[in-house]
């Protein structure tokens, strides 16, 4: 890791993850390469190998680190695709609480059930309920239309009573859409 210093005085730190991982890769293609044509291995690869510890794996997700710490979102988000395991990628989107982002990770592989609870668990009712609809689940969809209605009603009115009194109305016809969403057989 190397320090700089910007023009404005703040400190840049400038981690080379990507060349690492560049290299590893380029590397390990060399040696494929190398030993599918049955050829010697030259010393000076195998005295100059890579450590154990650095793979792919390991340095997409500190890259992944350090581009968070940085505020960099997208190049957080293109090195967490490096890592293998779905699980990984969520597990570090939650614990940095970039929620909406791994909510969005499990739609684009088709896990809606798993996107829907965990929008339910950080509250966001609207985003679990389109996202409950998308997996025809309707047993899904009618729990998050009650909740996200429920969540409705009990918020403070932070409009006039008569807007509020007009809403009513809509509320009880997303209930008993939901209702009828769950009494539908599957």
């Amino acid at each position: 890791m190397e320090v700089q210093q910007t023009p404005g005085g703040k400190c840049v730190q400038n981690e080379y993850y990507d060349m690492a991982i560049d290299t590893l890769w380029r590397y390990n293609k060399l040696l494929e390469g190398l030993k599918s044509k049955c050829e010697v291995v030259p010393a000076v690869l195998l005295e100059h190998k890579p450590h154990p510890l650095h793979t792919r794996e390991r340095l997409s997700f500190r890259a992944a680190e350090f581009h968070h710490r940085n505020g960099n979102e997208v190049r957080m988000m293109v090195n967490l695709e490096r890592l293998e395991h779905l699980s990984d990628r969520v597990t570090f989107l939650k614990n940095k609480n970039y929620f909406d982002q791994a909510g969005q990770l499990l739609q684009k592989e088709g896990k809606y059930v798993d996107a829907t609870k965990l929008y339910l668990v950080h509250g966001k009712t609207k985003q679990a309920v389109e996202t409950a609809r998308q997996s025809a689940n309707k047993d899904l969809i009618g729990e998050c239309l009650i909740i996200d209605v429920q969540v409705k009603l009990r918020k403070k009115p932070e409009c006039e009573p008569s807007e509020d009194e007009e809403s009513k109305p809509k509320l009880i016809d997303e209930i008993d859409r939901a209702n009828t969403a769950q009494e539908m057989p599957t």
